[in-house]
């Protein structure tokens, strides 16, 4: 790391945050926390408010009491395609006028589950191509890159390995495939009943 890299670095883990902001899908809304259906943002690992979640908000707001927040994810948005996509939300972060210190970002879930079932030997051959991902986390990145303050922070969490979705909902209930097959969830993984396909997936997911 270079000493200019080295000094910013330093800055970020010493500087005290009193404005937070986050871009993601769903899992940043905290979508059907408690079972019912919606948004449940008090409930959010990130923007939470709830004392139990001790999300980032809360453990920034130990440290600063005044600290506010202005979340920009949006249940259902991808990384990306859509109007709500990381870059869409990064360029709302840009636009504010006081602009945060961290930045928190989560996606990936809406880009696989999206997708249609794949037919061919490829299991993983309707998925967007590690290039596409990747291009697209750089165009947020370097929105927020040139306009968060000096000495700014944004964690990319990594994307949740949703093909993990068919083995975990098939050890609680016995009535997932039902629900699944009903609503469409996820269906390029709860459709696939292959798991050497689903790993296949899986693998993708970690190569984004």
């Amino acid at each position: 790391m270079s000493p200019d890299l080295a000094a910013i670095a330093l800055i970020a883990l010493l500087a005290s945050v009193d404005r937070q902001a986050n871009a993601g899908d769903s899992v940043s809304q905290a979508f059907g926390a408690t079972g019912r259906i919606g948004d449940e943002p008090e409930h959010s690992w990130v923007q939470g408010t709830e004392a139990a979640v001790r999300s980032m908000f809360m453990r920034h707001r130990e440290e600063s009491p005044a600290v506010i927040q202005a979340p920009q994810s949006v249940s259902g948005s991808e990384l990306v395609a859509g109007g709500d996509n990381f870059a869409a939300q990064a360029q709302r972060i840009c636009a504010m006028p006081e602009r945060p210190q961290r930045v928190y970002v989560l996606f990936g879930g809406n880009d696989v589950c999206n997708r249609e079932r794949a037919t061919g030997d490829d299991a993983a051959a309707n998925l967007y191509s590690v290039e596409t991902y990747v291009n697209a986390l750089r165009a947020g990145l370097d929105q927020l890159a040139d306009c968060l303050p000096l000495g700014a922070a944004v964690h990319v969490v990594s994307a949740p390995r949703v093909d993990f979705l068919y083995e975990a909902g098939r050890e609680k209930s016995v009535w997932c495939p039902v629900v699944w097959s009903t609503v469409g969830i996820c269906r390029v993984v709860t459709a696939e009943h292959d798991a050497a396909r689903r790993l296949a997936i899986g693998r993708r997911i970690d190569a984004y």
